[in-house]
């Protein structure tokens, strides 16, 4: 049934990425809907088996160059 065609966004916004903003659920939701949020969600520490020990995490931002 053409009516019920399902459209996912692959393709990223134009211009500067920085003018688009999103909130953290707003990022969560494009992703679990196929769309191209403005960064990729992350969850350092969401629950006990979605944890980062903290100083994992400062060397990981270390190694990415991430203030």
């Amino acid at each position: 049934m053409p009516g019920n065609v399902i459209s996912y966004n692959t393709k990223p916004p134009r211009g500067n990425m920085t003018e688009i903003k999103m909130t953290h659920r707003e990022r969560v939701l494009a992703a679990l809907n196929h769309e191209l949020p403005d960064r990729t969600p992350i969850d350092f520490g969401g629950g006990m088996a979605a944890t980062i020990y903290y100083t994992a995490y400062e060397r990981l931002r270390g190694y990415l160059g991430v203030d």
